[in-house]
């Protein structure tokens, strides 16, 4: 309302200036119309009468033009047409210098010109009639050379210059006059402008407070409504969270009397609202009044007051026939020309009182699992990093229930000084937030050295930042006992199928020796005895030869079955030759009995493989070509065979169907598993990759050793 009431006031000052600016730009505005109009009319007058000048001067020099030509046109060609023309212009003659005269009076230096120029004409106009008086007396050929005289020339020359000089003086006063009376407008159309301007600016500043003003006035209306509407808005929102309140709200008015109460609170009585409004609290609370009634002679005596209440099961509160529990406020208000009174706050804590039970209960069964699992609990706070380690956590450190938490320091101290760059390192990722798993020695104050598994995770709080990281602890010794055992146990495996496979190469190499020298020389003694006797004594073709002959083929395939059976025990070429000559030598042999194409690349620099290795590598080899044979259904199979640094590569890669690698983690491939053992022995690197309809590939790479019969030296064999 104030606010309406100054801009009423500044309103009707507003309107009076603006009418005050509206009328002095009116009359503003007809003054200076009326004062240029002046201006413009005597410009105009001025750029008018200089124009009628000008045409006064052409229309002179025209006419002057004209007689000379009739003249010339009467002499040439004696037509009595051109006499009369030539009359006719010579009588406009005389009036046009006249109103010339008349035209320049307010100009002193045209007046000057004038008297010459009216001189200039009556000699000219004098010569032409001396022309025509001639002509008319018959004597034609003087006129005619009256006509081609050079004073004739001059006196027309001297009219035009003259001419010429009155133009250019009345053209400059012309272009004068023109700007003065284009300027003349502009102002005129400047003034109108700002005038105008004036005016709409007087009529917009009182347009702009009268509606200020009812602005205003329509602000003043709507805050009003505003404020009605937001209380009654309020009003019902309070009722309607006091109504719809999960807490139960009432108020009890100093003669211990309820004076209101929402659902919530009849809804904890089991009872309803009217059945409450009114009554006493000694009769709806009839069970728990002693209990309460101290409590509420505080409440009136001004002091808030808070409470856990217990209702027992027996009073009907209960559904589930179990205690319920409450949070109970009493809030004082004193009302003006009321007594006090207490707003009373019930909230229902059966279910949070009932978690904490719980909570309790599962925190006893942990503690009790955790006793049992020799598992231990930690909770390191951030940054402060104080830690809170539960008992079972000292148990495996073997220390006192009541030990004072650890510090980072002591924690570190009881570690194995071997391990301890381990838990540091591994303890870095919990202040990221992410996840650790580590296990380490440590050692106990009785000097007993025990494994544990730590493993926790970091909490990241809202802004991004760590704000503790948990974890737990585990006594692993048996099992690190136990991983050592079979660790042992399986190194001890490992050497044994290690002398088991040395022991078998060397059987293997002593039997081909004995079948090749021993049996071989054998059978090849007894053919050649019984080429002897058929050469001897079969002469006479007798039956007992064929025999003998037939018994000469079947020493041939023993000696052929012989050299076989020799070769696969063991190649000659693999001690004669080397590693090279071997693989080239069986995958021609694999080539020509599975007919798959066997490509063989080997690098010609030095292997540098022991005979330890040779063997193993060329077992390895056998044993993927028959794996290539039984399962891959290839068509062709590529071999190479390179030293790389201090290391050789044996590569073998086939076009069959290949196969899921995983698969070899669930079935019992005898061949894979005995080339990994193999590769193992020899501390090489095996690898197996197979993509199912894309073929296998096997990598095996051996590390170089100085030790053994190298690629060279055997070589140096076939010499010897």
């Amino acid at each position: 309302m104030q606010t309406s009431r100054r801009f009423s006031a500044i309103g009707r000052s507003s309107v009076i200036t603006g009418f005050a600016l509206l009328l002095m730009a009116l009359i503003a505005n007809a003054l200076i119309t009326r004062r240029q109009l002046g201006v413009q009319i005597r410009n105009q007058v001025g750029v008018t009468h200089t124009r009628q000048v000008l045409l006064e001067l052409s229309q002179t020099e025209s006419l002057l033009k004209d007689a000379e030509l009739f003249q010339l046109g009467l002499i040439y060609t004696d037509d009595p047409k051109y006499l009369a023309a030539y009359n006719l212009v010579i009588s406009q003659v005389e009036p046009h210098l006249a109103n010339l005269a008349k035209s320049t009076a307010d100009n002193p230096r045209q007046q000057a010109r004038i008297p010459v120029l009216r001189n200039l004409v009556h000699e000219k106009l004098s010569e032409l009639g001396q022309t025509i008086s001639l002509y008319q007396s018959g004597k034609t050929q003087d006129s005619k050379a009256l006509v081609l005289s050079n004073a004739r020339l001059s006196v027309m020359k001297d009219i035009r210059k003259l001419v010429h000089e009155m133009v250019q003086e009345e053209s400059s006063l012309e272009a004068t006059r023109l700007a003065a009376y284009q300027k003349s407008i502009r102002v005129t159309i400047a003034r109108i402008y700002l005038t105008n301007f004036i005016a709409a600016a007087g009529l917009i500043l009182l347009a702009y407070h009268i509606l200020r003003g009812m602005e205003a006035r329509e602000s003043d209306a709507r805050k009003i409504r505003e404020r009605e509407n937001e209380v009654r808005e309020h009003e019902e929102l309070l009722r309607t969270v006091t109504e719809q309140a999960r807490v139960g709200l009432t108020m009890v008015s100093s003669d211990r009397r309820y004076l209101f109460a929402n659902a919530a609170y009849a809804e904890v009585l089991n009872l309803s609202v009217t059945d409450i409004t009114g009554k006493r609290v000694s009769e709806i609370l009839w069970c728990v009044y002693d209990q309460i009634s101290p409590w509420l002679d505080k409440a009136f005596a001004g002091e808030r007051v808070n409470y856990e209440l217990a209702v027992p099961a027996r009073t009907g509160a209960s559904d589930d026939g179990r205690d319920r529990f409450y949070a109970v406020t009493y809030e004082p208000l004193q009302r003006p020309g009321d007594g006090p009174n207490v707003i009373v706050v019930v909230v229902d804590i059966t279910e949070r009182k009932r978690a904490e039970e719980s909570l309790r209960l599962n925190e006893e069964r942990l503690r009790l699992a955790q006793e049992v699992a020799g598992m231990g609990t930690f909770d390191v706070a951030l940054p402060s990093c104080k830690r809170t380690w539960t008992p079972s956590m000292f148990e495996l450190y073997g220390l006192p229930h009541d030990s004072p938490q650890p510090e980072a320091a002591d924690v570190l101290r009881m570690c194995h000084p071997e391990d301890r760059w381990l838990v540091e390192e591994q303890f870095v990722p919990l202040a990221a937030g992410k996840r650790m798993h580590v296990e380490y020695r440590i050692i106990r104050p009785d000097d007993e050295v025990r494994w544990l598994e730590i493993s926790g995770r970091g909490i990241i709080g809202d802004d991004g930042q760590p704000i503790r990281f948990i974890g737990v602890g585990y006594d692993i010794t048996e099992r690190k006992q136990a991983e050592d055992k079979l660790r042992r146990s399986e190194d001890q495996l490992r050497a044994l199928a290690a002398r088991l496979q040395t022991a078998t190469e060397r059987e293997r190499l002593r039997i081909a020796r004995e079948l090749h020298d021993q049996l071989g020389q054998a059978l090849t003694g007894m053919k050649m005895d019984l080429d002897w006797i058929v050469r001897k004594h079969g002469a006479g073709g007798e039956v007992w030869v064929h025999m003998v002959q037939d018994s000469m083929k079947v020493v041939d395939s023993t000696i052929a079955l012989v050299r076989r059976l020799s070769t696969e025990l063991r190649p000659e070429l693999l001690d004669a030759l080397g590693l090279r000559a071997a693989i080239e030598w069986y995958a021609e042999q694999f080539q020509r009995r599975s007919g798959i194409v066997c490509e063989v690349v080997v690098s010609e620099d030095p292997l540098g493989v022991s005979d330890d290795q040779k063997i193993a590598v060329f077992r390895i080899f056998q044993e993927a070509l028959t794996n290539i044979a039984r399962h891959a259904h290839a068509k062709n199979v590529l071999v190479t065979l390179e030293r790389e640094r201090k290391e050789s590569i044996l590569t073998v890669k086939d076009d069959g169907v290949g196969f899921s690698v995983d698969l070899l983690e669930h079935t019992q491939s005898l061949g894979v598993l005995g080339m990994r053992e193999r590769a193992l022995l020899l501390g090489a690197q095996f690898r197996l990759d197979s993509v199912p309809s894309h073929g296998t590939t096997i990598d095996l790479r051996i590390p170089l050793e100085d030790a053994g019969i190298t690629e060279p030296q055997a070589h140096e064999n076939i010499n010897r």
